[in-house]
């Protein structure tokens, strides 16, 4: 009988060792809250400097969705590893550690936002063009619907360029078919521009004061 005992308890002994010994592995491999939060914070890194990449163009484009859809999802991905911290009983590190490495990807995503809202990614783009834009002015169709020109100037891609007469000088970067109005959409930047409209358009007419006379605009007319 007392053998029998000795065995069982060797055998308990043993088992409890190798679950101590799972365990340990299981939590050397699980990643930490903290380190959850570092990945969280480079990938919001990552998404607002794609976002600001994005910003120097008017409008939106494939970046600019990419960008949502990642913030969305980072939002979802910051709460749960804040959360996990919260109730986390083994930190290693200090509460304002903690606290200050939660604060980061919401300072990042603010302040990037309020970056693009004041438009500084496009007048740091525009400043950069500016060299490439002013030959431009002095040559520009006062046509209609303006004229293809196809060609780099600056960072961008202006696809038209024409001037209304009135001393306004519009370069188109991008367009769109507007599937609900079936108009054709354009955007760019204007120098002095009209607020009355654009030879690509005055539907939907939005100006967005860039710096000094030069605006990013966006406006429609009918598909031909």
């Amino acid at each position: 009988m007392s053998e029998r005992a000795a065995n069982y308890q060797t055998v308990h002994h043993d088992a409890v060792a190798l679950d101590a010994l799972i365990a340990a592995r299981r939590k050397r491999k699980r990643i930490s809250p903290a380190r959850r939060l570092t990945y969280v914070n480079f990938a919001t890194l990552l998404t607002c400097l794609l976002f600001l990449y994005d910003g120097h163009e008017p409008g939106w484009s494939v970046f600019t969705c990419v960008s949502m859809l990642m913030f969305s999802a980072l939002t979802i991905a910051w709460a749960v590893a804040s959360f996990q911290w919260l109730i986390d009983d083994d930190r290693t590190h200090g509460l304002w550690t903690g606290v200050l490495r939660m604060t980061v990807a919401p300072i990042l995503t603010v302040a990037c936002g309020a970056m693009v809202i004041m438009s500084i990614p496009a007048r740091i783009g525009l400043w950069a063009s500016l060299n490439d834009f002013q030959p431009l002015l002095k040559n520009a169709p006062a046509i209609a619907d303006g004229e293809a020109l196809n060609k780099r100037v600056g960072v961008y891609d202006v696809l038209r360029y024409a001037a209304d007469g009135k001393g306004g000088v519009y370069f188109v970067t991008g367009n769109y078919r507007d599937g609900l109005r079936r108009n054709q959409v354009s955007l760019g930047f204007a120098y002095h521009p009209s607020r009355q409209g654009t030879p690509f358009g005055r539907d939907q007419y939005r100006l967005i004061h860039v710096s000094g006379d030069w605006y990013s605009f966006a406006a429609s007319e009918p598909a031909r």
